[in-house]
């Protein structure tokens, strides 16, 4: 795994890459949680700090995604022998910590 971001082609590419239902796989939707304020300090940090290092348009989109998409493939790694979980996106989720 590489520990440089992806800033080839267009913003929000990297959604194509993703295992999403085939309707609409390159359609970019809402996805809101609530994250610890000093990550998100870091992640907008290293979103300007992309743009510096590489001159190239980098969004926190694309960072989320990039990350993601990463963290996802780490996990079926290791407790889905390497295969992708199933897809269910009309059944909610549990709600998380309050």
């Amino acid at each position: 795994m590489s520990s440089t971001p992806d800033v080839s082609g267009v913003p929000g590419e990297a959604g194509a890459a993703l295992n999403v239902p085939d309707a609409a796989p390159d359609r970019r939707e809402r996805f809101s949680t609530q994250v610890r304020r000093s990550v998100q300090d870091r992640a907008r940090a290293s979103v300007r700090g992309m743009r510096l290092a590489t001159g190239r348009d980098y969004s926190l989109a694309q960072l989320v995604e990039d990350a993601l998409e990463r963290h996802c493939t780490e996990l079926e790694g290791h407790y889905n022998d390497g295969r992708p979980w199933p897809l269910e996106p009309r059944r909610p989720l549990p709600p998380g910590r309050q």
